[in-house]
C-alpha cells in the first residue's frame, strides 16, 4: 500500500531467496498476498532485471521456486539479457530449479 512497504518487503524476499531460508521466503509471500502487493513477484530485485524466480533458479532454491509459482511468479518475463527463469545462464539451466520451472504450469491468474 505504501512505497516504503513494498520496497521493505521486496527487501526480504531477496533476503529469503538469497539464504535460501523457505520460513522466510513462506512470511514474505504471505505478506505480499496479504497486503495485495503481488506485482511485487514479477518486479526486478537487480540491476540485470532479474525477477525473484529468476534469483530462485539461479541459486537452485528450488523449494522456493515451487512456492513463488504457486503464488503467481510469471516465468516467462526476461530479464536485462533476455532470459526467462526457464533459461536462467548456462549451467543453471540444468538445475533441478530450473526443470521444475519448466515443468510447472503457469499460475491461473497468468
Amino acid at each position: 500500500k505504501t512505497m516504503i512497504g513494498g520496497f521493505v518487503l521486496k527487501r526480504r524476499l531477496m533476503n529469503a531467496i538469497s539464504s535460501k531460508s523457505i520460513d522466510k521466503l513462506q512470511s514474505a509471500l504471505k505478506d505480499i498476498r496479504d497486503g495485495c502487493f503481488h506485482s511485487l513477484l514479477d518486479q526486478p530485485l537487480d540491476w540485470n532485471l532479474n525477477t525473484p524466480l529468476h534469483i530462485a533458479v539461479a541459486v537452485n532454491f528450488t523449494e522456493g521456486v515451487i512456492h513463488l509459482l504457486e503464488a503467481g511468479s510469471n516465468k516467462h518475463l526476461p530479464n536485462l539479457r533476455g532470459d526467462t527463469p526457464v533459461q536462467w545462464h548456462l549451467f543453471p539451466r540444468l538445475s533441478a530449479a530450473a526443470r521444475l520451472c519448466r515443468r510447472k504450469p503457469m499460475h491461473p491468474s497468468r
